[in-house]
């Protein structure tokens, strides 16, 4: 019934960032220096990819509300979502932006769900984190090549509908339970 939301930057140059070079000399990755930026938004839960969305908006407050409507029309009585801390830059003290927009909220709790904010060090909680990490290094940074938008969509697409599910309860186990916290020394037993 948890379900997790991130965004990660996804750039349309996407190359291995270590291999193998004459001493000496620099990395000859085939990819220009300067590549678009893409946003990939991800809700997940355990099971399955609940919602996902490629922007090539950054995460501002108006795509962080479109992207959390899109994922509130797939949403089931009782789940409740664990929401980083996107938007609370500690000038204001109520937020109204991004993760704390109330328009957002508002739809995801009328759709039967709640909303949990994780914790300042919530990224050792998060995993998603590790969802992302999976899916740039082993499909996107496999090959060193320049990636056009249709070619990246189908290339997310198809591992979030094969690949994601099969992984997702390891990810789950790995890190939503506070495990990782607890070796950094964040966290106490």
């Amino acid at each position: 019934m948890r379900v997790y939301a991130d965004e990660t930057p996804v750039y349309l140059n996407e190359a291995r960032r270590f291999g193998r070079s004459k001493k000496g000399h620099r990395i000859f990755r085939l990819r220009p220096h300067h590549a678009r930026r893409l946003t990939l938004h991800v809700y997940i839960k355990e099971d399955r990819v609940l919602h996902w969305d490629l922007s090539s908006k950054n995460a501002n407050d108006a795509e962080v509300l479109r992207v959390a409507l899109g994922a509130a029309q797939k949403w089931t009585d009782g789940d409740v979502l664990l929401w980083d801390r996107l938007g609370r830059s500690g000038r204001a003290r109520h937020p109204k932006a991004q993760h704390y927009n109330p328009e957002a909220i508002d739809a995801i709790e009328c759709a039967g769900g709640a909303v949990v904010h994780l914790s300042p060090k919530g990224k050792y909680l998060d995993p998603c984190e590790l969802l992302f990490n999976d899916l740039k290094e082993n499909n996107l940074r496999r090959t060193p090549r320049k990636w056009d938008l249709p070619t990246l969509k189908v290339a997310i697409s198809r591992y979030m509908r094969q690949v994601a599910p099969a992984h997702l309860a390891g990810f789950f186990r790995a890190r939503a339970n506070g495990r990782d916290l607890i070796r950094a020394g964040l966290l106490r037993d």
